[in-house]
Formats: structure tokens, sequence, C-alpha cells
């Protein structure tokens, strides 16, 4: 029998962000879990070439890396062809955190019924 390995940086990681269901999407709150190291949530609207009236929406999960390359990269995009608007990166929320936290009030309620 073999190793198993484990792909950590492919599981998720108890963040979540909002991501677009379609590239066409104006508003874009479908939940999508992060994975691995990916910690921030971004969003951004691409329009690909220069004549094309077209603009994508993007929304996701990313890494600090991405977020901090960004303004790197900006010109590759001038050079493909494609220009990208309003990227903003935020930190993702800990979904298992706000679990837990709202767990505080019932086991709160249960723990004070038992002394009554």
């Amino acid at each position: 029998m073999g190793a198993t390995t484990t792909l950590y940086y492919r599981q998720a990681n108890g963040r979540q962000c909002p991501s677009c269901s379609s590239p066409q999407d104006t508003v874009c709150n479908s939940p999508v879990a992060c994975l691995g190291v990916e910690d921030k949530c971004f969003s951004t609207s691409v329009k690909p070439g220069s004549i094309s009236s077209t603009t994508v929406n993007l929304q996701g999960c990313t890494t600090s890396n991405v977020c901090n390359a960004i303004d790197q990269l900006r010109p590759l995009a001038t050079i493909a062809n494609f220009s990208t608007e309003n990227f903003t990166c935020k930190t993702a929320p800990n979904t298992a955190w706000s679990i837990r936290l709202s767990l505080v009030p019932l086991l709160l309620g249960l723990t004070i019924s038992k002394l009554i």
C-alpha cells in the first residue's frame, strides 16, 4: 500500500466569498468556499478587447499574493488587449468562526436553564 497524499491547498478553509453564477451577472452574491491559502475576496470587471462593449463581472476567492501583485500585472492586461476595472480585495470572512459564535447564546441559554 502506498502513502496517501492530502492536497491541503485544495481543501475548504472555512472562508467564503461572493461569486458570480455566470459571466453576465450584474449582481454577484452566490457564496463560494475558499480553498487552501485563499484568504481574500476579489471583485473586478473585465472588458475583453478594445472595441468590445461586453463587460464580464468576476468575484470569488484569491490569495494575498494575487492582491498584492495586481498593480504590477495591470500593464500586461493592456498588452493582452483587455482591461480590468475596479479591482478590489478584501479579507474573506471566516464562516467557521461565525457559526461557532452563533452557538454561544444557545450554549449559554442551556447552561443557565440547567442552573435554574
